[in-house]
């Protein structure tokens, strides 16, 4: 995942790594931890949300009863049929019919986003690296030159 660590602490930095992806995710560390280190182009990697093994209902509050159902459609709720009735009526349904979201193996995968399929993220090497300076800026002092790529 991250092609520039290695040497004898590699194993150390990758655990690092992934903690504070882990730890602090929606904590608006992210995007600097990945410019820090040069690992820009996995800003381009499509976002994908948790694996589901098949259609069917899911407990993702941890409590032991099914929360949410992943289904085909509105109409195709077989793989519902085993659950008891009060807990069928209190799932929130969602179907892949309404195309806001797709499994990447079809009825099984990683939840997917449509837009990453019309609308691809690219990471420009090394311009993204740096930051434009803002125009009034140079204004005020003709020697500032933009950096890389922004000219």
């Amino acid at each position: 995942m991250y092609p520039l660590v290695n040497g004898a602490n590699k194993g150390v930095l990758l655990e690092i790594r992934r903690e504070r992806n882990v730890e602090l995710a929606c904590e608006g560390f992210r995007f600097a931890d990945l410019l820090r280190w040069k690992a820009g182009k996995l800003l381009e990697k499509p976002t994908q949300g948790m694996y589901l093994p098949k259609l069917g209902a899911y407990d993702v509050t941890g409590d032991g009863i099914e929360d949410i159902a992943i289904l085909q459609a509105p109409n195709q709720e077989t793989p519902l049929d085993g659950l008891p009735a009060d807990v069928k009526s209190k799932l929130v349904k969602y179907y892949l019919s309404d195309n806001s979201f797709y499994l990447s193996n079809g009825s099984s995968g990683f939840i997917m986003f449509p837009e990453n399929l019309s609308s691809p993220r690219s990471f420009i090497d090394p311009k993204y690296y740096y930051f434009p300076i803002p125009m009034q800026q140079i204004l005020l002092n003709p020697q500032l030159k933009q950096p890389t790529g922004w000219q």
